[in-house]
């Protein structure tokens, strides 16, 4: 029996295949893992919670990045790793929160190499301290294996005013307002005036009284 490949027919089927395995095998080599931060909202005071999430993570078996913020609008309280990697059937996973001045690492591992596609990677805990807007970046990104690509999306913390003036019960409170202060002096001075008058006019009174007394006749002192 002839082979089809020994035919013109099969010669262009065997190309057309050959074009499609590669196209294919390209493809799944230009799949990258994407780290994504969330974005969060809240008021100074308050205690929020970034994930940060990973596209395309099949196989791979463990990773570290660092999260760039800004320490004096966010405290670090906490960081857990998230399904991704405690649903695989080996993992550990490992936090830094003090690894910088402005930076916390995050590390896992899978041996296994059996993690899902895409999931929570790790949840982080920050209590607000100022208001604005705060950018989170993820930097120092190791993924293993290393032949493995990859590409981060920085997430955005928003944070309002809780609308307690910062002044109130504090510090700034000791001391009154210089306009204020002089309406009060004046309102002092002009107290002790009236008490003063009054004294003044009873005295006058007083006098009056003894004076008409004296000039009576007969009186007697």
């Amino acid at each position: 029996m002839k082979s089809i490949f020994n035919s013109k027919a099969g010669f262009i089927l065997a190309v057309i295949l050959l074009v499609l395995v590669t196209i294919t095998a390209s493809a799944a080599a230009s799949e990258m893992i994407t780290l994504s931060v969330t974005e969060a909202r809240g008021r100074v005071g308050d205690g929020i919670s970034v994930t940060i999430t990973a596209e395309n993570a099949a196989g791979t078996d463990g990773g570290q990045f660092v999260i760039n913020y800004d320490p004096e609008s966010l405290k670090p309280l906490a960081i857990e790793g998230g399904a991704l990697i405690k649903d695989a059937s080996n993992n550990i996973d490992m936090a830094n929160p003090e690894y910088a001045e402005d930076q916390m690492m995050f590390i896992w591992v899978t041996p296994g190499a059996d993690t899902a596609d895409s999931g929570v990677v790790c949840t982080i805990t920050f209590e607000l301290l100022k208001e604005g807007e705060v950018l989170l970046e993820i930097d120092e990104v190791v993924i293993s294996p290393d032949e493995v690509d990859f590409t981060v999306e920085p997430g955005t913390v928003y944070i309002e005013s809780n609308g307690v003036d910062p002044g109130i019960n504090g510090e700034e409170n000791d001391e009154l307002d210089p306009d204020q202060a002089a309406v009060d002096g004046e309102g002092s001075g002009f107290s002790t005036a009236v008490i003063v008058l009054i004294i003044i006019a009873a005295l006058a009174v007083v006098g009056f009284i003894v004076f008409k007394r004296f000039k009576k006749p007969g009186a007697k002192i």
